[in-house]
């Protein structure tokens, strides 16, 4: 799912699919069954988002309030009250 996107950063490949195979190990399952079966694309692209959100946030010497898990959760909220 990943590879199709190549819009993306290197880095921001890697840490999806970092963050993807730590989501397997928890299920104990392989990254490709969590991608396919387990894991909405709205996610992946949302775990993007923040990650890139993140990225400009250091840029600019904002501190980061929210762990990286509540600001995904978060901007997945935003997306679905804007909708």
């Amino acid at each position: 799912m990943i590879q199709r996107s190549l819009r993306y950063s290197e880095q921001t490949q890697q840490y999806v699919r970092k963050s993807i195979k730590r989501i397997a190990k928890q299920l104990d399952s392989r990254p490709i069954t969590c991608c396919k079966y387990y894991i909405h694309p709205v996610n992946i692209e949302s775990c993007i988002k923040a990650k890139l959100l993140s990225l400009i946030q250091q840029k600019l010497d904002v501190p980061l309030q929210l762990l990286p898990d509540e600001q995904r959760i978060l901007l997945v909220l935003r997306q679905i009250s804007s909708t």
